[in-house]
């Protein structure tokens, strides 16, 4: 199992699905503003939104914590 940065991760999930921050905060209800700022590394989302953005991209909590 390769660790690596939650920014990293949420960065190919949106690449993977060719979806927008944009259109991510739409999907999952939450701010571009804190979008950018989890994809810039400078801030960690909570569990609870974790789940909504890998709800909202269709992939499982876990896809956004590690890559295998």
């Amino acid at each position: 199992m390769t660790y690596f940065t939650f920014a990293a991760a949420l960065r190919a999930a949106l690449d993977a699905e060719g979806v927008s921050v944009y259109e991510l905060a739409q999907r999952c209800g939450v701010s571009r503003q804190s979008l950018g700022q989890y994809l810039a590394g400078a801030n960690e989302p909570t569990f609870a939104t974790v789940l909504k953005i890998a709800a909202a991209l269709n992939i499982t909590a876990n896809d956004l914590s590690y890559q295998s």
